[in-house]
């Protein structure tokens, strides 16, 4: 994990961060996104052995390598059951926070939202589970990128081809606002997200449903109404004015 992170053995926690957001910005996830796991598994790793040797204080070094030893001894195949609750505690984002510590730039934030994202898709334990999605998009970080074009349009990539269950597709939709949609594809119980300004547009047959947000009765015959108001009060301007000039000339 040394080797892939591309630094000595430590326990300075900032450092491997550093470290981490060095390779991250140079693996885009949605280009490289093996190698990006490969990385934050990498990260992962180093983060929780550094935090072991702060807390019992020993040698960094002694310490940190005979935990890298029983890390990679701890990684020998594992037995079906244990195989299986290995996978469902994998890519833990509750628990892992990859957000640097440290003050970071909007395009970084960008770039970090893009990749957890990525990473949750890419896990299918996690990518219907609502509880990740409102962990990296309630961020208050999120309200000051969120409006960027360019990472809509990012995002959207991202999303494309992505079918999610309704109540995850529905909270995207309205983290990203401004006439996002959640809309239910006609086979299956998934739906996809049309995130808005990002150059992608819901299909032109879909009609959406009033309970969704769609235009109501009122607001479909709205036109209609108004050239009718409009009409109705010409008329009634033109009565008035002819009763006027008959009372004039009388």
């Amino acid at each position: 994990m040394w080797n892939i992170l591309g630094i000595e053995p430590t326990k300075d926690i900032r450092e491997i961060k550093r470290a981490y957001a060095r390779l991250a910005k140079q693996y885009n996830p949605e280009e490289h996104l093996e190698e990006f796991k490969r990385i934050f598994d990498a990260y992962k790793s180093a983060s929780a052995l550094a935090r072991s040797v702060n807390e019992h204080r020993s040698d960094p070094i002694v310490t940190i390598t005979a935990a890298a030893t029983e890390a990679k001894e701890q990684q020998e195949p594992l037995q079906p059951e244990q195989h299986e609750q290995s996978e469902q505690t994998e890519f833990n984002f509750t628990s892992v926070d990859i957000f640097p510590d440290f003050e970071i730039t909007p395009q970084l934030a960008q770039e970090k939202f893009l990749q957890n994202m990525a990473l949750i898709l890419s896990d299918k334990n996690k990518r219907d589970d609502i509880s990740c999605w409102k962990w990296l998009l309630g961020k208050p970080t999120f309200l000051s990128v969120c409006d960027d074009k360019g990472f809509r349009k990012k995002a959207q990539k991202l999303l494309d081809k992505e079918f999610l269950a309704p109540n995850v597709s529905s909270y995207i939709a309205s983290r990203f606002s401004r006439g996002s949609r959640a809309l239910p594809q006609k086979k299956g119980d998934k739906w996809a997200v049309y995130i808005s300004h990002s150059g992608k547009k819901p299909p032109e047959s879909y009609k959406v449903p009033s309970y969704m947000g769609g235009p109501s009765s009122l607001q479909r015959f709205a036109p209609q109404m108004m050239v009718m108001t409009f009409i109705a009060l010409l008329f009634f301007v033109l009565v008035l004015a002819g009763s006027l000039i008959q009372q004039y000339f009388s």
